[in-house]
């Protein structure tokens, strides 16, 4: 009867053991660690020309939603295209002092496949109304260019009309006193009276934010200078 308390304790007792001895290497949860997206990063969209004459240095831009690079036929087929599907691809580029110059000149080969509200082609505003703040690029719904830069209120300043599935060379100058467009290398609207605000903003290239409208067609030959061209500079930047 002894021996048996003497078995039976001694079996408590390893049992304890081996439960403490359990409990001692049971490990608090371990949390998962965090899924991050991978940051975006930056290619080459086009060309910055610091001057008229300046060596050009990479225009860098993150590409987001359906705007991708294409091969197909374009006027520059040495520069970059970029194919735009009108859903909701742009490509943003960063602000710099380069995109904030007394002066500034958009150029760009342009072929739009669909007229919409605003096909956003180059944009950078940051007021309540699409021509506060900044200077831009677009084409309307009623199949025209159109150019824009900033005043005390809100005011496009010219307009062009255009057809689908047609490449144009489009350029925008905008100063401290006038801006004026151009379409396959000649002056078509010009205004003036007014003071060049900048926007503390990216350069979208793609999107128009205010109506949250994106464009349709291709882009070729993406060009930013940091001063306002002269016509005959401008004409010689379409094809020959």
């Amino acid at each position: 009867m002894f021996s048996m308390r003497i078995f039976f304790s001694t079996a408590a007792l390893l049992i304890l053991l081996a439960v403490a001895a359990f409990s001692g290497c049971k490990q608090d949860p371990v949390e998962p660690a965090p899924i991050t997206e991978p940051e975006p990063t930056t290619v080459k969209v086009g060309s910055y020309f610091a001057t008229a004459t300046a060596s050009a240095i990479d225009l860098n831009a993150t590409v987001r939603g359906d705007a991708a690079i294409t091969t197909g036929e374009r006027p520059f087929p040495e520069t970059l295209g970029w194919l735009f599907g009108g859903t909701n691809g742009y490509l943003e580029v960063p602000d710099s002092a380069g995109l904030k110059t007394e002066a500034i000149t958009l150029s760009v080969m342009i072929n739009v496949a669909e007229t919409k509200t605003a096909n956003g082609v180059f944009f950078k505003s940051n007021g309540q109304n699409a021509y506060d703040v900044g200077y831009g690029m677009f084409c309307t719904k009623n199949a025209t260019f159109a150019g824009v830069a900033s005043r005390d209120a809100m005011e496009p300043v010219a307009q062009y009309g255009y057809a689908l599935n047609r490449w144009y060379h489009v350029a925008v100058t905008a100063s401290k006193d006038s801006v004026i467009l151009y379409v396959d290398g000649v002056k078509v609207a010009k205004k003036t009276g007014f003071d060049l605000k900048h926007a503390k903003t990216p350069l979208l290239i793609g999107r128009y934010p205010y109506a949250n409208s994106y464009f349709k067609g291709i882009l070729n030959d993406i060009r930013v200078y940091g001063v306002a061209l002269s016509a005959e500079q401008v004409g010689a930047l379409g094809p020959k």
